[in-house]
């Protein structure tokens, strides 16, 4: 028998409590002689017999009578078994249950998040902001009810777990931030385990986390809410924080031209991506460094979570040197990252003329507007070249050449090769190699122009020249002769995507206007008819309506690499009249920007390759982004696949395969997956020339950086809470924790001296009573 003992009769016995909330509870212990069954049938039997003598005594007394005599009888025997099994009273101490308090100090709890009703002005609090506001809410409501119910032991958790004091713990709360030592790391895990470690004794009647659940090293919070219920102990999960996605945009890369030409429009390419902006506008800017006037910049709406967007801008440069420029994306008041949204790039401008040869079959209006171009360009050096001119063309024009550069040093004197319609069979054979070479040992560029006469028709007898063109010969149609589109009524060029991420086909300043720019341009009139081109070439332009055999639009400028350089050919000659009521607006600009475009190999010689990551510290898990660049495009490979060597000590060494960007000839990509902790290095064979082996070096670190992973991870915490008997609430409903804590067991504190009952003076004397009192009463009923 046990129960609790009031206060009253506890203070008469001398039982003392240490605190208010502790409390004296007494058991009735029994030495019994035999087993406890025994003892049943004994009082049984006993009963019985009384009841039987007194039932059947012969005897005038009254039924009340025998049936007080008999209890009396009855008292008798139990005070002789009490006395008999030496009877004690045992008294023990005890306290109120413990619960345990963790309070996630880590660095994803200062994450400020706004939520969809969060109309407030200003900075909204942190995490941490929020759990430590929950605990004082209404008069401190939680906290006292913590205090006065239970033992309570409070932890703050971070990259280790830190035993609060709780008298104090109004003040150590005020005092407790999130950028402190330790809070690169959540171990929320750990500290549970430490909770129950430390409860030893007897075991918490629950444990509640204040935390976003993110946890980034230790023991998993899954295997810790194991542990809980191992023991009992039930987690009170209130979510912090958001589980949406945190609100960012970043600019994860930038890709352009490391040296230029004055005067070139230089191209950007920006990778942004974001999270929990899907579907809102932002602003890309590009600045000089240290201006706020953008020099370029363009709206996009954000896409989906993650997914990568690609933003063009260009700029002009009109000065030679160094220039420093920022990409920027618009910064938000709600971002919880506002460090990733600039990119620095520096570009070298060159101030040098570019070297031209412009050699046509006959003077077409196409060779008479490009000449008359070129020459009023201050940055060109022209050199022209007509097949069917008069010997004494040459000496009448300081730009003409007596006969097409046949010695390979005269050729690679020339940055860009304009050839317009040539006929083949006036050039000897031994021109094609050079020209080959020219291209693609130089890096130099190329471009075809197709023409009614010779090209491509008879050029499908002259299988040196099959490397230079983005078709096969054998498309040529056999007999030669020309073959063009119905383009009786005239067509518009239409740039194909690919196309207008290239700079020479920017006719405007931004990305609308030169889809406007291109879609009023006056209609051409010629075509050269490509049903098939080879399947590296790249279509750069299309006729908008007519298709080949196979369903795909007719080609109108189509390019492709040719070892380190580069060679377009079009399949019209009529670009002049681009010209038609403008001048040559949009004429010059497309032909001195793809000029300057062909023309860049000969700023990047000998600079060699750049391999890099996108970061240099990386999470377990994390893929790693890997880039090979070629900055002198002459030195990459003519393969489309590239191997780097991954190494890392203690490892064997791995590959990884590089593919070719479609868009950059010199720029190869690739990922890595799955990665261990440690420290990598990566090392590429090539160039050779260069003298010097392309390498960088990045980390894989554990634990996972706490910004890497910022909603709440609601998930896991509501599996944890489920795990142990427990229950999840979010940060809005947590007031409902008062009312649904534990009851808990209470607990003992201190054994006190027993009682015992069997050997007190007032037990025989209440026997003796008893004896004494059924004598009397059996003398007065005549029952003697």
């Amino acid at each position: 028998m046990s129960g609790t003992l009031p206060n009253w009769l506890a203070d008469w016995l001398g039982v003392e409590r240490a605190v208010a909330s502790d409390t004296a509870t007494w058991r009735l212990d029994l030495a019994w002689p035999w087993p406890p069954w025994a003892t049943v049938l004994l009082l049984l039997i006993a009963a019985g017999g009384v009841m039987f003598v007194y039932r059947h005594e012969a005897s005038s007394a009254s039924r009340g009578n025998r049936t007080l005599l008999g209890a009396l009888r009855l008292t008798a025997l139990g005070l002789v078994l009490l006395m008999l099994t030496q009877a004690a009273i045992t008294f023990q101490r005890t306290g109120p249950p413990s619960i345990a308090l963790v309070i996630d100090r880590s660095a994803s709890m200062g994450i400020a998040d706004r939520f969809d009703d969060d109309t407030a002005d200003g900075q909204p609090p942190t995490r941490l902001e929020l759990a430590k506001q929950l605990l004082v809410a209404n008069d401190s409501r939680l906290l006292h009810a913590l205090r006065n119910n239970y033992r309570l032991h409070s932890y703050a958790a971070a990259a280790g777990s830190e035993r609060l004091a709780s008298n104090e713990l109004e003040s150590t709360l005020a005092g407790l931030t999130s950028d402190g030592p330790g809070s690169e790391a959540t171990r929320m895990g750990d500290a549970i385990v430490r909770v129950l470690e430390d409860a030893r004794g007897a075991s918490p009647a629950a444990i509640v986390l204040l935390t976003d659940g993110v946890v980034t090293d230790g023991v998993p919070l899954a295997d810790a809410a194991q542990a809980a219920r191992g023991r009992g102990v039930p987690l009170l999960a209130v979510g912090v924080g958001s589980d949406r996605a945190p609100r960012d945009a970043e600019i994860a890369d930038v890709l352009v031209d490391d040296v230029v030409f004055v005067d070139d429009l230089v191209g950007f390419t920006v990778q942004i991506k974001s999270t929990g902006l899907a579907g809102e506008a932002s602003e890309v800017t590009l600045h000089t460094a240290g201006e706020s006037a953008p020099l370029a910049k363009q709206t996009i709406t954000l896409g989906p979570d993650g997914e990568p967007q690609t933003v063009f801008l260009t700029h002009r440069p009109t000065t030679a040197g160094e220039v420093v420029y920022d990409v920027e994306v618009a910064v938000r008041d709600d971002e919880t990252n506002r460090d990733n949204n600039r990119l620095r790039r520096i570009v070298k401008v060159r101030d040098a003329k570019i070297r031209v040869l412009l050699a046509f079959g006959y003077p077409s209006y196409e060779f008479r507007f490009l000449k008359s171009l070129l020459e009023r360009d201050r940055t060109i050096e022209l050199s022209t070249f007509l097949q069917d001119a008069d010997p004494e063309y040459s000496e009448q024009d300081r730009t003409a050449l007596r006969s097409f550069p046949l010695a390979r040093d005269e050729l690679f004197e020339h940055d860009v090769l304009l050839l317009g319609d040539l006929n083949p069979r006036l050039l000897p054979r031994s021109v094609w190699p050079e020209l080959t070479e020219f291209v693609a040992e130089k890096g130099g560029g190329a471009v075809f122009i197709a023409g009614p006469r010779f090209l491509p028709w008879s050029y499908g007898d002259v299988p040196d020249v099959a490397p230079l063109l983005p078709f096969t010969l054998a498309a040529i149609p056999a007999g030669g002769g020309p073959l063009s589109a119905d383009v009786s009524r005239g067509f518009v060029v239409r740039p194909t995507p690919l196309g207008m991420q290239l700079p020479p086909l920017q006719l405007g300043d931004t990305p609308a206007e030169t889809d406007r720019i291109w879609s009023s341009l006056p209609p051409l009139y010629w075509l050269a008819e490509l049903d098939e081109w080879k399947p590296t070439a790249q279509v750069l332009a299309e006729h908008p309506t007519h298709t080949t055999s196979r369903g795909r639009h007719l080609p109108v400028i189509v390019g492709q690499f040719v070892g380190a350089g580069k060679v377009w050919f079009h399949a019209t000659d009529s670009t002049w009249r681009w010209r038609i009521g403008v001048g040559d607006v949009y004429f010059a600009r497309y032909w001195v920007q793809t000029i300057r475009y062909l023309a860049r190999g000969k700023l990047t010689s000998g600079r060699g390759a750049e391999l890099s990551t996108d970061r240099r510290e990386y999470q377990c898990g994390e893929p790693v982004a890997v880039r090979l660049r070629f900055r002198d495009e002459r030195l990459a490979p003519a393969d489309d696949e590239l191997t780097v060597l991954v190494e890392t000590p203690g490892e064997a060494r791995q590959q990884l395969v590089l593919h070719r960007n479609p868009m950059l000839r010199g720029l190869f990509e690739g990922s890595l997956a799955n990665l261990g902790e440690g420290r990598y290095e990566l090392l590429a064979a090539e160039p050779q020339a260069s003298g010097t082996v392309p390498t960088t070096q990045f980390a894989v670190l554990v634990p996972a950086g706490e910004i890497a992973r910022t909603a709440m991870d609601r998930a896991a915490l509501v599996v944890a809470a489920e795990a142990t008997r427990g229950k999840f609430y979010a940060i809005e409903e947590a007031n409902r924790l008062v009312d649904e804590l534990p009851r808990g067991r209470r607990v003992p504190i201190e054994s006190l001296a027993p009682l015992e009952i069997w050997n007190r003076w007032w037990v025989l004397a209440t026997f003796l009573l008893v004896l004494v009192g059924e004598w009397i009463l059996r003398r007065r009923l005549g029952m003697l």
